[in-house]
C-alpha cells in the first residue's frame, strides 16, 4: 500500500510514542497489536481509524501487513524505528530512533494514545493476541465465519489475505463519518499529502 508523507509521519511517530511510553524495546508482536487496537478505540470514538491501515487476519489476531514487513526490515518507516534483538527472546523488537513529533496529532488523538497505554501497554505480546481472540472481536468473527479456526490453532495456516472490515464496529450513525474518511485519504493519497 503507498502511503502520503503526513500517513507515514503519523505511523512512525505512533510507533515512537508508543515505545517512548511502553519502555522500549518493544516486540514486534506487541506493537503491532498496540497498533490494532489504537485504530479500534478510534473507530469507536471518532467513527473512524487511527493510521488508515489494512488489517488482514493472521493466527495471531490481524495484522497489517506492510507494518508486519516494515518491522522486520524498515524502509519507510527508518527515520523513526530501529530493530533490535534481545538476548534470551525470539523475534525482532523495536526502539523509537528519535523523539516525538506532535505535528500529525490532534490534542483529542494523543489521549486516545494515553488511554491505549493505560488499557492495554502493561499487556504482555501474548496477552494482546488473547484480548484479539475473544469471541466478541471482528477477528474472531471473521476467523470462525471463514473455518480458520481449526487451522490456527493447529498451525497448519498462519496468514490469509482476509481483511478485516472496522467499519463493522460502527452503529450505523457512525458509518458516514467513516466513509467520508475513506474519501479524504483517497483524496489526499492521489495528491500526495
Amino acid at each position: 500500500m503507498a502511503y502520503s508523507k503526513s500517513e507515514i509521519e503519523k505511523i512512525g511517530n505512533t510507533l515512537v510514542y508508543l515505545c517512548k511510553n511502553i519502555g522500549e524495546p518493544v516486540s514486534k508482536t506487541k506493537i503491532i497489536k498496540l497498533l490494532y487496537f489504537i485504530e479500534e478505540f478510534s473507530m469507536k470514538k471518532f467513527g473512524k481509524p487511527f493510521l488508515g491501515l489494512e488489517w488482514e487476519v493472521w493466527h495471531l489476531g490481524p495484522v497489517a501487513e506492510d507494518i508486519y514487513a516494515e518491522i522486520n526490515d524498515p524502509f519507510m518507516l527508518s527515520d523513526f524505528i530501529e530493530i533490535t534483538s534481545m538476548n534470551g527472546y525470539d523475534g525482532n523488537f523495536v526502539c523509537a530512533k528519535n523523539e516525538f513529533n506532535d505535528d500529525e496529532f490532534s490534542d483529542s488523538e494523543i489521549e486516545l494514545l494515553n488511554t491505549l497505554i493505560a488499557k492495554l501497554g502493561n499487556m504482555t505480546a501474548n496477552e494482546l493476541i488473547e484480548f484479539s481472540h475473544k469471541p466478541h472481536t471482528l477477528w474472531y468473527k471473521l476467523s470462525k465465519e471463514n473455518n480458520l479456526l481449526d487451522s490456527f490453532h493447529n498451525r497448519t495456516k498462519t496468514t490469509t489475505d482476509i481483511k478485516i472490515d472496522l467499519s463493522n464496529l460502527l452503529p450505523e450513525g457512525k458509518k458516514d463519518i467513516y466513509f467520508n474518511y475513506l474519501e479524504q485519504k483517497d483524496i489526499k493519497r492521489l495528491y500526495g499529502n
